[in-house]
């Protein structure tokens, strides 16, 4: 079983894609053109708690401008999944909305 979370920046300008990406670690982003802005991502971990706490007060984003995804790939149709305490700790400090995205490989 694989599984992702990760934090996401939903409506960002440039000029903030490029400040996330220099100062949050691992984060990165790209331009969705059905929406003309850009999407920062960022692995939700522990560490990146300060650094993304900071971003998202000096940038002043929106709650409703972002989201936890959780993405799971597994080979088994039904399993139990542990979500870390990384996505309660950060729900604590930003109580935004959790997107869960649940993909079953095929048995071929």
């Amino acid at each position: 079983m694989n599984f992702d979370v990760s934090f996401r920046l939903l409506k960002l300008n440039k000029l903030q894609a490029h400040t996330l990406e220099r100062e949050v670690p691992r984060s990165s982003f790209k331009y969705v053109d059905s929406k003309s802005c850009y999407v920062g991502v960022i692995p939700l971990t522990e560490d990146i708690f300060d650094p993304l706490m900071i971003f998202f007060e000096r940038q002043q984003i929106n709650i409703a401008d972002c989201d936890i995804f959780l993405s799971v790939f597994s080979g088994k149709d039904t399993d139990i999944i542990d979500v870390p305490s990384s996505v309660n700790k950060m729900l604590k400090h930003i109580n935004c909305k959790l997107v869960f995205s649940y993909t079953a490989a095929g048995n071929d």
